[in-house]
């Protein structure tokens, strides 16, 4: 099986979280905008929707609180409204290797989310990929 770290290292970019405390949201976000660098932001304002998937053990999960610092983890991905026609969904791989981060997307077919079983509808979306 092929090493997908190795082979998305050029897509990956530097990640770093960090915890602040004593310290407003607001003020962290006037200091950034008044940094040299000029921050800003690149997006207009959205709705994101993810559904996150992981093993039966929660592996995912349980690798993240214990930082682990080589992981994978799977989600489906949405803009706009949570229930209803999901337009545009991508199936993304993201993948993390200590502080270096980055994903591979897969466009999935359009699909309507509401009281269906949503085991059905995502399992239908991914086998037409």
């Amino acid at each position: 099986m092929k090493d997908i770290f190795s082979e998305q290292i050029k897509n990956f970019r530097f990640e770093r979280k960090i915890f602040l405390d004593n310290i407003q949201a607001k003020d962290v976000e006037s200091l950034l905008k008044l940094h040299p660098a000029m921050f800003r932001e690149i997006y207009h304002q959205r709705r994101i929707n993810n559904i996150y998937f992981d093993s039966p053990g929660f592996s995912s999960y349980v690798d993240n609180i214990n930082g682990v610092n080589k992981r994978v983890k799977y989600r489906i991905r949405w803009y706009g409204n949570l229930f209803g026609p999901i337009k545009e969904p991508v199936l993304e791989i993201k993948l993390k290797n200590n502080h270096h981060v980055g994903k591979i997307s897969y466009p999935l077919v359009s699909f309507h989310l509401d009281d269906q079983p949503l085991r059905e509808t995502i399992t239908k979306n991914i086998s037409e990929l």
